[in-house]
């Protein structure tokens, strides 16, 4: 892993990780666009494990999305929720977490769209407050790096 550029988020599960990266708006222009289409963000998705070294992007969360996301694990830190599951509008991209004791059990999921077959990835990791608070942070540098758009 030493050699992966570290740009985004790594989720890491033994020898299977996930690099979790924003690369851009889906359209980097949203003139005369509508306000969903103008807050399309593309993900990329870099998965490592001991055979494979792919990345895959796609489409798959909004800007207002990842500010929802945010602040779900910001009320889990704070404890006002034990866990949340959360789904984006295409079924591409799935984050969950679930405190259990003193150890927050994440997850991200995606799926592949890939020329011969849909494939899923995926990474579970056990964090501790201070991990999960990092995660967030990312997240949050990710959501302030491409803001929602208003369009007129």
């Amino acid at each position: 892993m030493d050699d992966i550029i570290m740009n985004g988020i790594l989720f890491s599960d033994g020898n299977k990780n996930i690099l979790f990266d924003i690369i851009d708006y889906e359209f980097s222009f949203c003139k005369k666009m509508d306000y969903y289409d103008a807050n399309w963000l593309t993900v990329n998705i870099r998965c490592i494990d001991n055979y494979t070294d792919k990345s895959y992007t796609d489409n798959c969360i909004l800007t207002y999305e990842l500010d929802n996301l945010v602040q779900q694990i910001d009320n889990i830190i704070d404890g006002k929720e034990s866990g949340l599951i959360t789904e984006f509008m295409e079924p591409y991209l799935k984050f969950s977490i679930t405190k259990a004791n003193d150890i927050y059990a994440v997850q991200i999921r995606f799926v592949c769209d890939t020329a011969e077959e849909w494939k899923e990835v995926y990474v579970s990791q056990g964090m501790n407050v201070n991990e999960l608070v990092e995660m967030r942070n990312g997240l949050d540098k990710l959501r302030k790096k491409f803001p929602v758009r208003q369009v007129k």
